[in-house]
């Protein structure tokens, strides 16, 4: 055999060994990419559409709450799992403002709430800023206007 036909071969060889190990190579990257898309479509069908069928909306509410509770924020449990916590942030602003007036932003709502159900919860809410007295000023809810900006969920 001459040395141009061992190159040849030589070459053939590298070729097919390259096209298998490229082929893995793609093999490998499918399987994970598969894996990926398992997953993200797991979270999103356990978690993402039962979270966007939990409610909450905050009002300043006296009379379902009490003058010293003024903040009612109510949950309500659309989805078809059992909700056992919710975390959520809420902003309180002065009607025509934006700055946030509230110290505390993030709350905590444990009780267990099954399909379809729902239940009022009341907070305090005290500024941000403290007065000379340097006690903390409990907001109202006159002339404010409170929003939740962002939750999460804990289902069973």
């Amino acid at each position: 055999m001459s040395a141009h036909e061992t190159a040849e071969a030589i070459l053939i060889v590298i070729k097919r060994v390259a096209k298998w190990i490229a082929l893995f190579i793609l093999g490998v990257g499918l399987f994970f990419a598969v894996i990926a898309a398992y997953d993200s479509a797991d979270n999103y069908f356990s978690y993402e559409m039962p979270k966007k069928k939990v409610s909450l909306k905050a009002i300043f509410d006296k009379e379902m709450c009490s003058s010293e509770y003024p903040l009612a924020v109510m949950v309500n449990n659309n989805s078809n799992k059992k909700l056992l916590k919710v975390n959520f942030e809420v902003v309180v602003t002065k009607k025509g403002y934006s700055s946030k007036l509230n110290e505390y932003t993030s709350y905590e709502y444990d009780r267990i709430l099954n399909k379809n159900e729902g239940f009022p919860l009341c907070y305090a809410v005290f500024s941000k800023d403290y007065d000379k007295s340097y006690e903390k000023i409990r907001l109202d809810g006159e002339d404010m206007y409170v929003k939740v900006t962002d939750y999460t969920v804990t289902f069973e």
